[in-house]
């Protein structure tokens, strides 16, 4: 989406190497504002009626497999490696962005794979060996 005020353009999507091409071409027009509002989920899908095997769907359910998934993300090196660094980390469905309904009192989910492993044993997952 794109708006424009006189000779002000204001890109709303733009990836990271969108953004550095322009800023290569004309960098002293091309301006960082920043964050969006958008975000980036992963969703497991828990209605009963999901066209999925009821051993996913139980996965889905369990508390300990929805956080060892949160904890194996890895969120600073997506925004690092997939965004180039013009994204912020996000735990939730509302961008760091949005101040009005982002809850900055909610702990922030490390990354901690250790940790994953142990929620997944806890919820009775195993680890199999593979050639």
């Amino acid at each position: 989406m794109r708006f424009r005020r006189g000779e002000l353009q204001i890109i709303n999507r733009l990836d990271a190497e969108q953004f550095d091409r322009l800023q290569r071409e004309n960098s002293a027009v091309t301006r960082n504002a920043g964050t969006g509002l958008d975000g980036e989920e992963l969703w497991f899908n828990q209605s009963p009626a999901a066209p999925l095997p009821e051993y996913k769907k139980a996965w889905f359910r369990t508390t300990e497999f929805r956080k060892a998934i949160s904890a194996a993300i890895n969120r600073a090196d997506l925004c690092r490696i997939v965004y180039a660094g013009f994204a912020k980390p996000a735990y939730g469905p509302v961008s760091p962005s949005n101040h009005f309904w982002f809850n900055t009192t909610l702990p922030d989910p490390k990354y901690d794979s250790q940790s994953a492993l142990r929620l997944l044993v806890k919820a009775d997952f195993a680890l199999k060996a593979t050639c």
